[in-house]
């Protein structure tokens, strides 16, 4: 008995795990912070690795056609917390970032800028709904046309479809 119970608990939460991963495959959404604009992220297996991205700008650039885009693998390392209608995975990543003629670390830039990204967050993913919320900080270094660092971070919602 004790066995079944078991193995019925074990499917049931393989099941709700399975339902969650599949209904995030593809989210889009919008970040506010530095730098805000639209994100994006896709869940390669279930909920375990993804590729998130943005296209937006820095705030303090005063959006003059500056342009700011990233890509970062993510790894969920751990769920820190399930139920209650939410589950929030802790992930850390690495990518890259491009940018455009202005880069807030470094006001006398006026070029385009190449670098590192490493980000860490924490996503809110609604159980009931195809809705993310996540808070992340990044750190950032730039490498071309010179050497740099500084963090970003920012909040945001993706709709998953």
């Amino acid at each position: 008995m004790i066995v079944m119970h078991a193995v019925l608990l074990a499917g049931g939460e393989a099941h709700a795990e399975t339902e969650i991963g599949s209904s995030r495959a593809f989210g889009l959404g919008i970040q506010l912070g530095e730098p805000s604009g639209i994100t994006g992220k896709v869940y390669l297996n279930g909920r375990t690795n993804a590729i998130d991205f943005a296209v937006g700008s820095y705030y303090d650039a005063g959006f003059a056609g500056d342009v700011y885009v990233h890509a970062s693998y993510h790894a969920h390392l751990a769920e820190l917390a399930s139920g209650g209608g939410v589950a929030i995975p802790f992930r850390i990543g690495v990518g890259g970032f491009l940018n455009s003629g202005y880069w807030r670390f470094d006001n006398d830039v006026d070029d385009l800028v190449f670098g590192v990204r490493v980000p860490f967050g924490l996503d809110f993913d609604l159980e009931r709904a195809p809705v993310q919320f996540y808070v992340e900080v990044a750190f950032q270094m730039a490498i071309i046309p010179f050497v740099g660092a500084g963090l970003d971070g920012g909040i945001g919602v993706r709709y998953y479809f």
